[in-house]
This record gives C-alpha cells, structure tokens and sequence, in this order.
C-alpha cells in the first residue's frame, strides 16, 4: 500500500473540479485530483451563455477555449423568440487544457474517513493508495456516492436522445435552437439543434424535466419525426441528468462541489457555468479554514457555507418551487410559458438562469412572471408541490 499527503484532494476531475484544483493550486495549496477517468476525454457538450463567464479573472482566456458562439439564440413556443444574448459550446480539449493543471491520481475512492489522532482526513482507494488530506472535496458529479441527498427533494431527469450528422437539413444549419416546442405531445419534449461550424450539426430531441424519464426509442421517433428523415449519423448520445435535487447534507468529512453539490440548475439543467464563477470564493474558504488551523469539522462547515452560502440556498429554494410548477404543464402550458419567459426583459431572464443571483432578484423575476401568466397556468403555478421551499442542511 503507498500513502502520500497533501492540503486537498478532488474527487473528480471534470470542468468542476479541475477549475477548483487550479484555483486552489493558484493559492499555494498541495491538490491532487483522484479520478477513474484520469486523463480520458471529457465526452460531454458543454454550453454557456458566454456573458456567464465574465466573472472569472480568466473570462478572456475562457472564450478562447470555446469551439463555437453564436451571437443570437432561437427558442420556439407558440412563436418564435430570438434572443440577442451570446451563448457557446466549448472545445473539450481546450478547456480541459486550460483548466487542468493539478497532478492526478487514475483510481476509485473507496472510503473517506477521520484521522483523529492527525485531525485530518484518509482517503482509501480501490487500488490501496492511502491519501492524507486536510480537505476533500468531491467533484464527482450528480451521481456521486459521497455526499447524502434530501429526501424531501427527491428529483426526477432531464433526458435526451441526440444525433450528430453531416446531412441535417438547411433548416437546423446555421444556426443555434436553444428550445422548440412547436412539436406538441402528452408528454412533452423539445428540439434541441446545433450547428457546429464544422459542417457537423447535432439534432437532440430532449425532456425538460420527469420524475420518470421519456425512454431512448421515443425520443428518437420523435427526432426522427420532427427532422422529416433518418439522416445518417455520425455518433449517437443518450442523456440522463438528474435534476431537481435539492442541497446536498453538509457532510462532516467531504464538502461537495460542481454538480455534486447540486449546482444543476434545478430549471434548466446547467452547472459547467455556476462550477467555475464558484472557484474563487471555494478556494479562497479552503485556504482560509486550513491557514486558520480549525478541527476538520469546522474546517469542513466553513467550506460547505461558501459552497452554498445561506443566501444562496434560499435562492435554490425559489428555483425547486419553479421546477416542481414546470412538471404540472403540458405541451400546449410549456409553449405559453417559454413564450411568457422570454418575453421578460433580458436582465430578468438571464437572472432567473443563475443559481447564484441573489433569492431577493429571483423573487422579484418570478412576481414579474407571474403577473404576466394566464389564469389557468397561475393556478397550476399556486398548487405546486409547498416542500419545494424547504431548504434543508
């Protein structure tokens, strides 16, 4: 068995945790991030509004690394909405390039426990390497194992069936869909089309958001259908994101971060953005807690209260209670509402897409939104789920 120490170690070396082992790396802190896939592609499509990343020193650097940006998005309800708000998909390779710079360990991490005599933390891998750390923090993702979830914020998925293909129709080039509706089905789904300026275009056929998830072979007749053929395919996908769940319970060992600390949108599904705007203040925690020389418990609580400060939790609260309103909808409610959505102001809908815009700013969009509702759909709205505003440690 070999052992090694270090200040933290990063379960998980996605856009989440490498962000925050370089932020963390960038304070003189020893990381290393233990990770399965150490050193594998990164195989998902990671998209932002490119505005979001401007919080970041390295904003300019960031949108470098994307692969494409349009300078308009299309969503499609009743009618056709274009928005004038920037949005991109990264580069995999260049991100990952940008933002990985901590040494990293390829295994599994079996179990992480308190070294009471050392006040600090041992993570045992799978494949008998034992790290010290003062900090652990897992980066792992929704479906992580380490962290306990809320049982009154049971979520549900968002699932998509997509194809990437060099013979799309001229129709889905050129251009970039965030959302369209214009299909209508008891059981609603939309389109999802991008056109990657390479000559490549992905059509995805996607479900907002189900407790129980639109099987594969439907949301692939209903691509097929809305696209009008089988057009050949060069890679397929499968998507299931968990989403809906609430804040995770501040663990007394291992802090969550990125998507496993429930950074998913609990609306739309995003995190890469919210992980990276998060770095700084996680960072900055750490370096504090372990500088400080608190016990590991409060070492622990103080980085779980800059991962989701109090402010921040009520704001999530606000979110959950818009999420469990959306699954009340039909196709037909899901038209009129994106409609009513984008009709906002941009400011008022870019801030309602933020999970770290302040709860007083999400109130203030969501009575505006409501005000411009139809009847039937507020008192869908009224009779949402209460424990959705639960916000539980």
């Amino acid at each position: 068995m070999t052992e090694r120490n270090c200040d933290v170690v990063i379960v998980g070396g996605g856009p989440a945790g490498s962000a925050l082992a370089k932020d963390c790396g960038r304070l003189g802190l020893e990381v290393l991030i233990v990770d399965p896939l150490a050193n594998e592609p990164w195989r998902s499509t990671f998209g932002t509004w490119v505005d979001d990343l401007d919080d970041r020193d390295d904003a300019e650097d960031l949108k470098r690394t994307l692969r494409v940006s349009w300078p308009t998005v299309h969503v499609v309800g009743a009618r056709r909405h274009q928005l004038s708000r920037p949005y991109g998909f990264f580069d995999n390779e260049r991100l990952r390039s940008h933002l990985r710079d901590a040494p990293e360990h390829r295994s599994t991490v079996q179990e992480v426990v308190r070294d009471r005599e050392a006040d600090g933390l041992v993570i045992r891998c799978l494949d008998g390497e034992r790290i010290t750390a003062r900090v652990v923090i897992d980066a792992g993702g929704s479906r992580s194992s380490l962290l306990a979830r809320q049982r009154h914020h049971e979520g549900g998925v968002q699932s998509a069936f997509g194809i990437v293909t060099r013979n799309a129709p001229s129709t889905y080039r050129e251009c970039f869909t965030l959302m369209d509706w214009s299909v209508v089905h008891r059981d609603p789904s939309f389109l999802y089309t991008v056109d990657f300026g390479d000559g490549s275009v992905l059509l995805e056929e996607t479900s907002l958001y189900r407790t129980r998830p639109i099987d594969a072979q439907t949301l692939e007749q209903r691509l097929i259908g809305r696209v009008g053929v089988d057009v050949p395919r060069e890679s397929v996908e499968h998507v299931e994101i968990p989403m809906g769940w609430g804040v995770p319970s501040f663990s007394r060992t291992v802090v969550g971060f990125g998507a496993a600390a429930g950074f998913v949108h609990p609306v739309t599904g995003y995190s890469v953005a919210a992980s990276l705007r998060a770095t700084r203040r996680v960072s900055t925690a750490i370096d504090r807690a372990i500088a400080a020389g608190l016990s590991v418990e409060d070492r622990v609580q103080h980085v779980w209260e800059a991962v989701w400060p109090s402010n921040l939790r009520r704001t999530r609260a606000l979110h959950q209670y818009g999420l469990a309103s959306l699954e009340r909808f039909d196709g037909h409610d899901l038209q009129a509402f994106f409609d009513t959505f984008f009709s906002l102001s941009t400011q008022d809908w870019s801030d309602y897409l933020r999970i770290d815009t302040p709860p007083a700013t999400i109130a203030r969009v969501m009575t505006k939104f409501f005000a411009r509702m139809s009847w039937s759909m507020r008192l869908k709205v009224m009779t949402a789920n209460p424990l959705s505003l639960l916000v539980g440690r």
